[in-house]
């Protein structure tokens, strides 16, 4: 960010994270990485409290006494009503109640959804919040079983280049992968494969499939530099999964996330949205 030095993500907190040794060796041959284990907090009601949902969460927002690993589980087991957790749900409504309850499934995941998605949660399929945890415990890490958590030292910018600082590689930007691919150059070239990140639903209609668009989410980013050394939020993610919060998801606060010193702080609001006219489309509706 120019005007205050800070490296910044321009697509939101991206975290690397991984248990296999040979990934963490490999991403080190091609710049430095510092340590970082991601953790996150959400403002329910006025307070800050650790997400995903754990010991800490309950005892904050619901004026609990939870002391255990067991108490924590009976109580979970208690305020599903006897919502089975493992049984299949017909939608994310379902998902959510069956996890944490009514009362927390109210306070952070309705509103979110809403926000999020642009619809509530029982008009989305169950896989949405299926993925989302929930912790019997005290751990407030956002990724607790994988080994090896960081990020690069100088950016995901820099370290691709250093991965792609190769004779045998050749990058270009702001090329059509479906112009690129029909080339005479590339045509005489022998892929094993090919990879396509775009629109999914762009990529089967440009081979022929008769598909209707697919609905698409975009994000719109709002960034806000400060004066001073001292950091405006007490961790790099914070959620905002209530509408009296205001209207984005979250805000990143990017001093945390890289260890940088700067007499300025960066926080960049997060609003998810349709895509309109112009935006770019960030992941498909489910």
């Amino acid at each position: 960010e120019t005007r205050s030095d800070i490296l910044v993500s321009l697509y939101g907190a991206h975290l690397f994270h991984t248990n296999k040794e040979a990934v963490w060796h490999y991403v080190h041959r091609f710049g430095e990485w510092v340590p970082y284990e991601h953790r996150v907090v959400g403002r329910v009601d006025g307070r800050l409290v650790p997400i995903p949902v754990n010991i800490d969460t309950v005892n904050m927002l619901l004026g609990q006494d939870i002391r255990s690993v067991e108490e924590m589980e009976a109580w979970l087991e208690n305020e599903r009503a006897g919502a089975d957790p493992n049984s299949q749900q017909s939608n994310s409504e379902e998902v959510g109640i069956a996890r944490v309850g009514k009362r927390l499934f109210g306070k952070i995941f309705s509103e979110y959804t809403q926000k999020q998605w642009g619809v509530g949660a029982a008009e989305l399929g169950p896989e949405v919040l299926s993925r989302i945890p929930v912790r019997p415990d005290w751990d407030d890490r956002y990724f607790p079983h994988d080994r090896f958590q960081a990020l690069p030292a100088q950016g995901y910018t820099k370290w691709f280049e250093q991965l792609f600082d190769h004779p045998n590689i050749v990058v270009y930007t702001s090329t059509d992968y479906f112009t690129a691919k029909d080339t005479p150059l590339m045509r005489s070239q022998r892929f094993e494969k090919t990879f396509f990140t775009g629109q999914i639903d762009q990529f089967f209609r440009r081979k022929g499939v008769d598909l209707a668009p697919l609905q698409y989410r975009s994000i719109r980013f709002e960034t806000t530099v400060t004066e001073g050394s001292s950091v405006a939020q007490p961790n790099g993610v914070v959620n905002y999964p209530q509408f009296r919060d205001g209207d984005f998801t979250r805000a990143i606060e990017y001093k945390h996330l890289f260890h940088q010193s700067s007499r300025k702080t960066v926080v960049v609001r997060e609003f998810s949205m349709d895509v309109a006219d112009g935006q770019e489309p960030f992941y498909p509706f489910p």
